[in-house]
C-alpha cells in the first residue's frame, strides 16, 4: 500500500496485536526507498504536540515561540521521498494536524483509535482460533486440548497467550487450574474491558514471581525504553554479578523477550508496571550515578561515538524524573551532552548545558568546582559553533575559579588546554602554546606515562607548533601522542582516527605526500566506521586528503573527496568558512583538469601537423 506516491495508512488494534512491531519492521526493510525517516512514539507523559517541536527543535531551528503549526509548515518544505511514522496515535485532533503532511510524505500511523476517517487501513485483530492454538503450543509443547485456554480465557490475545505459556512452561500455573478458572472475554471494541482483563492477567503473572530480588528488578527494568537493549548496559546499570541470570529468568517467565545478547520489555507491560508500584529514588539515583560515571565527558577513555544507544535510555530517565533536581540529574544530563556533542549536535548540547548551568548555580553557588564543570563544558561546545571569542571568556572564569581551589590539578590542567585550543582556532599560537606547556608541565608532573590527558596535551602541542612552522617539533610531539593512543585506547577510538589525521597533516606539509596519503587513509578508514555520514570532522577528514590528492596531480580523485567534504559543510550554516574553503579547492581542482584536458588536446593537433605535413 505504502508503495504508491504519498500515502496515509493507519494500522490500529488493541494493545499488544503487533503494531508497532510491523511499523517498524516496515521502516527497516523499505529505509533505503526513502530520503528522509521520521520515527515518533507519543507515550504516556507526552503530547504530540510537545514531541514535535522538542524533536524538531534543532533541526529544523525553532525557537522559543514556535508552535505545532511552524514544525508542520517547515516539514512540509522537505523535498524527496519521505516517510513519517507516528506511533501510538492518541487523538482525531492530532490526525488532522499531521495529515495535511502527506503531500511530501507517507505517513504510517498506529493507534487504539477506531474513529479515524481515512481510506487505507488494516485493522489488527487478535488471533484466529488456529493461530492462537499453534502459538501457545510453540511456546508450550502440549497435547491436551487447550481451544477454550486460547479463547475463552485469553482471549486468543497474542501477548497473553506468550504469556501464560511461559508461566505453564515454568510451572507457575498448569493447564487444570486455568481450566477451572472463570472464563472472560475480551471485548476487543471496549478499551476498558481490555485494560481490567490486562490487569487480571499481569497481576497474577506478577504474584508468580516468588523471588523478590526479581521482583524489584523487574520494576527498575520500567525505568528503561521499550527498546532491545544489549545485556552489557544492564551490566554497567546494575551493581549486580547475577544480572544476567536473573534477565534470563524473567524471560523465561515471560516478562522479557530475548534476541541473543539483547533484552526487551513491551511497552505495555512497562506500562503496567509503572503503574503496579512506585520505584524507589533511593535505588534508582544508583542507576544514574552509575550512568553518568560511565559516560563522563572527563573521561577522555571512554569512547562516545560508540555509546549513542545511551541517548535513547538517559532520555527515558530522564522523562520519568524531570520533576527531580539533583547532583545526579545534573550527571545524566552532561553524559546526554557528550553524546549528543560526539554526534556533532553541538546545539542540542549547548541547550542542555544552559539549563544545568542554572540548576548547578542554585544548588552548588558560582564560585565551586561543580559549577566550573558545566561552565567548561559550555566553552567547549562554543568552540565547535565557532564562537571562539565567547568560548575565551568563559574558559577565563572557569580557570579563575580553579585556580582558587586546592587539589584541582587536573581540572586546571584540562581548563588551560581547552583555552589553547581556542587560542589556536584565533590564530593566537604563542598564547596558546603558553597554556598548551602550562597543562603539559601539570599533566608530567601528576599522571602516568601512559595517561589519555598527556597524549591530549602532546597532540595540543604538535598541533600549535605546526602553525607555527615548526614541522619537526610538531611531528616528534604527534607521534608521542600516537604511542600512547595506540597502547591504551580501543582500535576503533575517535583520538586515533584524529591522531592519524594530524600526523597525516604534517607529512603533507614536510611535502612527503605518500607517507602524508597512508595517515590519512588510516584516518578515514577509522572515521567512516565511528562517525555519522554527516559529521564535520568527516568531512575535515575528505578535505585533508582531497588535498593530498591535489599536491599528488591526482585530480579527479581530489575533487571527489572535497565534493564529499562541501556536501557535508552544507548541512552546517556555522561552519561556512570550511564550505567555502571546500567550493575554492574544487574550482582550483577543476581549473587544472581543464588545463590538463586542453593541454592533451593541444598535443595531440600538434601530433596531427606534424603527420599531415609528412604526408604531404
Amino acid at each position: 500500500m505504502l508503495q504508491k506516491s504519498n500515502v496515509t495508512l493507519i494500522v490500529n488494534g488493541i494493545g499488544g496485536v503487533g503494531k508497532s512491531e510491523i511499523v517498524r519492521k516496515y521502516m527497516f526493510l523499505n529505509e533505503d526507498k526513502y530520503e528522509n525517516i521520521i520515527f515518533l512514539e507519543i507515550s504516556e507523559k507526552t503530547t504530540f504536540e510537545s514531541l514535535m517541536i522538542t524533536s524538531f527543535k534543532e533541526k529544523l531551528e525553532l525557537d522559543k515561540d514556535s508552535t505545532i503549526d511552524t514544525v508542520i509548515k517547515r516539514l512540509q518544505n522537505i523535498s524527496g521521498k519521505n516517510l513519517f511514522i507516528l506511533d501510538n496515535l492518541e487523538s482525531k485532533e492530532d490526525f488532522e494536524k499531521l495529515k495535511i503532511l502527506n503531500h511530501n510524505f507517507d505517513l504510517l500511523i498506529t493507534t487504539r483509535l477506531k474513529n479515524i476517517d481515512e481510506i487505507n487501513q488494516i485493522n489488527l485483530d487478535v488471533l484466529n482460533d488456529t493461530d492462537a492454538i499453534d502459538l501457545l503450543k510453540l511456546n508450550y509443547n502440549t497435547d491436551e486440548e487447550i481451544g477454550d485456554i486460547v479463547k475463552e480465557y485469553l482471549g486468543n490475545h497474542p501477548l497473553f497467550i506468550k504469556l501464560t505459556a511461559k508461566s505453564l512452561r515454568n510451572g507457575f500455573i498448569t493447564l487444570e487450574e486455568l481450566k477451572k478458572k472463570k472464563l472472560k472475554d475480551i471485548d476487543i471494541d471496549d478499551e476498558k474491558t481490555f485494560q481490567e482483563h490486562l490487569e487480571d492477567n499481569f497481576n497474577r503473572q506478577y504474584e508468580s514471581l516468588k523471588k523478590e530480588d526479581l521482583k524489584e528488578l523487574l520494576l527498575m527494568l520500567s525505568l528503561f525504553p521499550s527498546l532491545e537493549i544489549d545485556i552489557s548496559v544492564f551490566e554497567k546499570c546494575f551493581d549486580d554479578e547475577n544480572i544476567k541470570n536473573k534477565l534470563i529468568k524473567l524471560e523465561k517467565n515471560g516478562w522479557l523477550d530475548k534476541k541473543e545478547n539483547s533484552f526487551k520489555l513491551h511497552q505495555i507491560i512497562k506500562e503496567y508496571l509503572k503503574r503496579k508500584e512506585e520505584l524507589d529514588y533511593e535505588k534508582v539515583k544508583l542507576i544514574f550515578k552509575r550512568v553518568s560515571d560511565f559516560i563522563n565527558p572527563d573521561d577522555s577513555v571512554v569512547n562516545a561515538n560508540s555509546l549513542i544507544y545511551y541517548i535513547h535510555i538517559i532520555e527515558s530517565f530522564l522523562n520519568d524524573y524531570e520533576k527531580y533536581e539533583d547532583e545526579y540529574i545534573i550527571g545524566l544530563n552532561d553524559s546526554l551532552t557528550f553524546l549528543y556533542y560526539s554526534l556533532a549536535k553541538y546545539e542540542k548540547a549547548f541547550d542542555i548545558q544552559d539549563r544545568m548551568l542554572e540548576l548547578r548555580e542554585r544548588l552548588f553557588g558560582k564560585e565551586t568546582n561543580k559549577y566550573a564543570v558545566g561552565l567548561n563544558l559550555k566553552a567547549v561546545i562554543l568552540n565547535e559553533l565557532v564562537k571562539y571569542n565567547e568560548a575565551v571568556d568563559i574558559h577565563k572564569k572557569v580557570i579563575s575559579i580553579r585556580e582558587n581551589k586546592e587539589n584541582l590539578n587536573i581540572d586546571l590542567a584540562i581548563s588551560w588546554n581547552n583555552i589553547s585550543i581556542v587560542y589556536e582556532k584565533l590564530g593566537k599560537y604563542n598564547l596558546s602554546l603558553n597554556y598548551a606547556i602550562k597543562a603539559l608541565k601539570i599533566n608530567e608532573q601528576i599522571l602516568d606515562k601512559n595517561y589519555i590527558s598527556l597524549s591530549i596535551s602532546y597532540g595540543n602541542i604538535s598541533l600549535i607548533y605546526s602553525k607555527l612552522k615548526k614541522n619537526d617539533l610538531s611531528l616528534e610531539y604527534s607521534k608521542k601522542a600516537l604511542k600512547i593512543i595506540e597502547e591504551i585506547l580501543d582500535n576503533n577510538h575517535i583520538f586515533l582516527a584524529r591522531s592519524y589525521g594530524n600526523i597525516s597533516m604534517i607529512y603533507r606539509t614536510l611535502e612527503k605526500y605518500n607517507t602524508s596519503l597512508d595517515f590519512g587513509k588510516k584516518a578515514l578508514k577509522l572515521n567512516e566506521e565511528i562517525l555519522d555520514k554527516n559529521h564535520p570532522e568527516l568531512a575535515r577528514t575528505y578535505l585533508n586528503i582531497g588535498c593530498i590528492y591535489k599536491d599528488l596531480k591526482e585530480c579527479k580523485k581530489a575533487k571527489e573527496h572535497m565534493e564529499k567534504a562541501k556536501n557535508i559543510y552544507g548541512l552546517y550554516g556555522y561552519k561556512k568558512s570550511e564550505f567555502h574553503k571546500s567550493i575554492q579547492f574544487i574550482k582550483e581542482i577543476e581549473d587544472n583538469i581543464k588545463r590538463e584536458e586542453n593541454l592533451k588536446n593541444y598535443k595531440k593537433r600538434g601530433k596531427y601537423c606534424k603527420d599531415l605535413e609528412k604526408e604531404n
